[in-house]
């Protein structure tokens, strides 16, 4: 019976550990919507590793917060793009069994201002996370369109 009881409860912190874990990512993740919302980069890029790696489609792969930050300053320059109605719903968030490793997979829309009117692109993407020194970091993000964007 003891045994019983040690092994349910062992199961049940590590469920309560992974919980934490895909809350907390989860929370980081909206505040990084928050931020696009706003133009934010300096709240964005809190949620990155200092080597992080960001792969958008169509262009060269963004090696550190450096190139990552000119990224987004590029990104938040298009005058084209709405940002503040930029919208990720988040499908699924999957953390290791260590604890130390994450993902979440999101489906974005974007709102473009075109030569033919508004338009909406959906993106789907992939964040991976990393626990470094007990704080989850922002390590590899990836994305692609369902289609190719409209010219402006």
């Amino acid at each position: 019976m003891l045994v019983a009881v040690l092994i349910f409860t062992g199961c049940q912190s590590y469920t309560k550990e992974a919980s934490d874990n895909i809350n907390a990512i989860r929370n980081i993740q909206d505040q990084s919507v928050a931020a696009v919302r706003a133009k934010d980069i300096n709240q964005i890029l809190n949620s990155y590793s200092s080597d992080a790696i960001e792969m958008p489609p169509n262009e060269p792969i963004a090696v550190g917060i450096d190139a990552i930050k000119k990224g987004w300053e590029l990104w938040f320059s298009d005058t084209t793009l709405m940002h503040e109605k930029f919208i990720e719903k988040v499908d699924n968030i999957e953390v290791s069994s260590s604890g130390d490793l994450g993902y979440i997979r999101t489906t974005s829309h974007i709102f473009i201002k075109t030569a033919n009117g508004n338009k909406e692109q959906e993106e789907k993407n992939i964040y991976i996370y990393k626990k470094k020194d007990g704080e989850w970091k922002l390590i590899v993000t990836i994305w692609n369109d369902n289609e190719p964007l409209e010219e402006k």
